[in-house]
């Protein structure tokens, strides 16, 4: 889902990692450091229970160490640094890079309308969405939503024309704000993107990306979508049901290639921003240095093309975080410092109970001799994971009570010494702040985090268990409570009619 708050987790650590290594002049990993971490990485795998875990340390512009823990999956193969996992949003760099390969080669310009090379593009306002350009995807400058780009993480279309579909389903979506005008993240830039390669390269994306970003030489346990015959085995992603880890596996469509579609081991991944470090892969691109500038001169950690970017006056940190259905991983580089590294899970956090996130961005402060995050998910997680459980808890009672005050005929009378408006606002009142507590619990808490209800189902389907009955159970309430308060009210205001003989008598 790549949800906007776990990017922020990632900006926040390498902020810190960036104002603080002026301070300390420490640009290296000691064997003393590289215990450090390797201790913290096992600690934290054991303490959140993820399955496993791949570690690569970069310094000096070198691998210094590489560490698998833990299974691939249960009774799996042990996981090594060679062993693939998905890497989720990372994905963008390499999309990105391609396309910066075209620009090099002469057949782009970042400046180019999307327009001229996808003619029937559009969203909901062509005279606005015509303005979006090729470096707008880039720096997730389009104005398309962060909601707008996690609808399609359930599972969509595989066919050959699939990102074709998922682009022409933007033409009823309105953008958010204008072209350039503000950053937003969103996926959907980069599903775009990936249609546009195809279309530019006359090829499947698969075939683009395996043939210009990751080759055999560079990465040969890495591939996009479908696994080739290949050893060592994958790593299973897994979700967390109530703090447990279960094995989930999500085929992966063709739709969010662009954004999300590359499968790569921690060695590989390695390599592949050693060369950002050198330079460049072979002769093939010299525009790597624009992917990793800005978008604009700002304080504060801003977003190049395809990459997270942390300056200051010594260095930069470029950095991406990676959330597929069941993983969750961080690439974390300097390019001028010559340090970074990898850290890839086979699980993904689930909201307010497991925090990978605390593991795969800890690295970061560690190699500044800062203390690490801690495991425990941030507060306003665990306050609102908590307050859903009170929520369903509290109407669970209130219907109990209900319908107990019903079969013992003890509910008082909706219009016992009230007007006709307070009898009415008393009758569905209740049902207005039902209905309202079910907009919030269905729809307003999954937006809040960038994603539609249908992308939390798949991430954290705990969570979303917890959503989807409490919210049902406030709506269903909601219409059942005036109807069965009505029907009350007429059983005990009926009396008996007296008949002939009765008056007789």
């Amino acid at each position: 889902m790549n949800t906007t708050w776990r990017y922020l987790a990632g900006i926040v650590l390498a902020a810190m990692l960036h104002s603080t290594i002026a301070a300390a002049q420490q640009y290296f990993l000691p064997a003393e450091k590289i215990s450090e971490i390797d201790a913290f990485v096992e600690e934290r795998v054991r303490a959140l229970e993820i399955p496993g875990a791949a570690l690569v340390l970069i310094d000096n512009g070198e691998i210094v160490y590489a560490k698998g823990y833990g299974l691939t999956q249960k009774n799996g193969t042990p996981v090594s640094e060679k062993t693939p996992f998905e890497v989720g949003s990372v994905s963008k760099s390499f999309t990105a890079l391609a396309i910066m390969q075209l620009v090099d080669e002469g057949n782009l310009n970042l400046d180019d309308p999307v327009v001229k090379h996808i003619p029937w593009f559009q969203t909901s306002n062509k005279e606005v969405s015509d303005k979006i350009t090729v470096r707008h995807l880039l720096a997730h400058r389009s104005g398309l939503s962060t909601l707008v780009g996690n609808r399609n993480q359930h599972g969509g279309s595989n066919s050959p024309d699939a990102m074709v579909g998922a682009t022409r389903e933007l033409s009823s979506v309105a953008l958010k704000t204008l072209p350039g005008a503000h950053y937003e993240y969103s996926n959907a830039n980069y599903h775009i993107l990936g249609l546009l390669l195809e279309v530019l390269d006359n090829d499947s994306f698969e075939n683009i990306i395996e043939n210009r970003v990751v080759t055999a030489d560079l990465m040969p346990n890495s591939y996009v979508r479908t696994r080739p015959r290949m050893e060592p085995a994958p790593a299973k992603g897994h979700r967390y049901w109530f703090t447990r880890p279960i094995p989930f596996e999500l085929p992966r469509d063709r739709e969010t290639l662009g954004g999300g579609g590359i499968t790569a081991s921690a060695e590989d991944l390695a390599n592949y921003i050693l060369n950002y470090m050198h330079s460049g892969i072979g002769d093939k691109h010299t525009g790597m240095a624009a992917m990793m500038t800005p978008y604009e001169d700002a304080p504060g950690s801003q977003y190049g093309l395809g990459w997270f970017i942390r300056n200051n006056p010594d260095y930069r940190v470029v950095f991406h975080g990676g959330q597929n259905v069941g993983f969750e991983c961080a690439v974390l580089f300097s390019p001028d410092a010559k340090f970074g590294y990898v850290l890839l899970t086979n699980t993904n956090s689930s909201f307010g109970s497991r925090d990978v996130g605390s593991l795969v961005w800890g690295v970061a402060p560690l190699i500044m001799n800062l203390p690490p995050p801690d495991k425990t998910p941030y507060l306003i997680e665990r306050i609102t994971r908590g307050a859903v459980y009170i929520v369903l808890i509290f109407l669970l009672i209130q219907i109990v009570s209900f319908v107990r005050k019903i079969i013992g005929k003890r509910l008082e009378p909706v219009r016992k010494g009230k007007s006709f408006y307070l009898s009415y606002l008393r009758l569905f009142m209740p049902s207005i702040f039902l209905t309202g507590l079910a907009y919030i619990l269905l729809i307003l808490l999954p937006r809040m985090n960038g994603a539609p209800m249908s992308a939390v189902s798949v991430f954290m389907p705990d969570m979303a268990l917890l959503l989807k009955f409490s919210g049902t159970t406030a709506l269903a309430w909601a219409l059942v409570r005036p109807v069965l308060r009505v029907r009350f009210q007429r059983v005990c205001t009926t009396v008996p009619t007296s008949g002939p003989e009765q008056r007789a008598h």
